[in-house]
């Protein structure tokens, strides 16, 4: 599941958040707060992936708060929910991953909760293959780069490969390059039988070792 944290001033704004994020099935809400300086607090220990955050609150607002919890947990993802749509310029120079208007539309939280989940699980499988990679790296020494062969890669085929090792899927890749998912598919098949790879985590550790990314 996961972690959230919800931020907001008025109590039944608080509660409908929460009842969204529980709708989802896939996420959880690990701490509600009315007060920005209690949800500082305890941000270190509960850890959350996710903070919705309300902008207008008193003590501390919105977008301070967001600066500081970056700072505690520099990786969370922060969605703006608020009724106040001059901030939005400002939310996104803090990364923000999304900024939804009051009231709450249901479809359009849903949006937003699918928006975190593909990004969630494109950090974990980023994650995954830099633990395989590294995995590999204390296993074996690569060759000295001044060896290995060239591989004639073509422009394309490095996009692909680059965004590849990025952890994207071949979906995002397809949606990233403006191309289909089956001429990404090519693509990939072209890339694993110059390297003479058979998956793509080999094929990432075969280009970094000759120095194609």
């Amino acid at each position: 599941m996961i972690k959230t944290i919800i931020l907001d001033d008025e109590w039944y704004n608080l509660e409908e958040v929460c009842e969204l994020v529980e709708k989802t099935g896939f996420m959880q809400v690990s701490g509600k707060y009315m007060n920005p300086l209690q949800a500082l607090e305890e941000a270190a220990t509960l850890a959350p992936q996710v903070a919705f955050i309300d902008i207008e609150m008193p003590e501390l607002d919105g977008l301070a708060f967001a600066e500081k919890l970056l700072e505690i947990q520099p990786e969370v993802m922060i969605a703006f929910i608020t009724s106040w749509n001059q901030y939005a310029v400002q939310a996104f120079e803090l990364n923000a991953l999304d900024y939804v208007m009051k009231p709450i539309k249901e479809e359009r939280f849903l949006k937003l909760a699918e928006k975190i989940h593909t990004e969630i699980n494109r950090k974990e499988q980023l994650s995954y293959a830099e633990q395989v990679l590294s995995l590999y790296g204390r296993q074996k020494v690569a060759p000295a780069a001044d060896h290995m062969p060239d591989i004639p890669l073509t422009g394309r085929e490095t996009q692909v490969l680059t965004l590849l090792a990025q952890g994207l899927t071949q979906r995002e890749i397809a949606e990233e390059l403006f191309l289909s998912v089956s001429c990404i598919k090519k693509h990939l098949a072209s890339i694993y039988s110059k390297l003479n790879v058979n998956n793509k985590i080999s094929a990432v550790q075969k280009a970094r070792e000759s120095n194609i990314l």
